[in-house]
């Protein structure tokens, strides 16, 4: 439909952008920090790279989680560059 949706939240901290206020609307979400500068050219080579397989997720920087006995935590960017392995994809 073209249309924009910005999402306001009460609380400002990094962890709020994985906490939806609306039912989707589309199919998609593309979620990017507000300190991140990325080329519109990667954006949209992503944006075409979904649209070719929505069912997968599209992201630029690899991270992997790892299991402890404290519970879930990240892995550090270093171990997915060097593994070129990774379990999520932060946008």
């Amino acid at each position: 439909s073209g249309k924009v949706i910005v999402e306001k939240h009460t609380e400002n901290t990094l962890n709020e952008r994985f906490n939806v206020l609306l039912p989707t609307p589309t199919l998609g979400i593309l979620s990017i920090d507000d300190d991140v500068l990325r080329p519109c050219a990667a954006i949209d080579s992503g944006f075409f790279k979904w649209t070719h397989s929505p069912d997968q997720m599209v992201g630029f920087d690899g991270r992997i989680h790892k299991e402890t006995e404290a519970g879930w935590k990240y892995g550090e960017l270093s171990l997915a560059r060097k593994t070129n392995l990774y379990s999520l994809s932060l946008t």
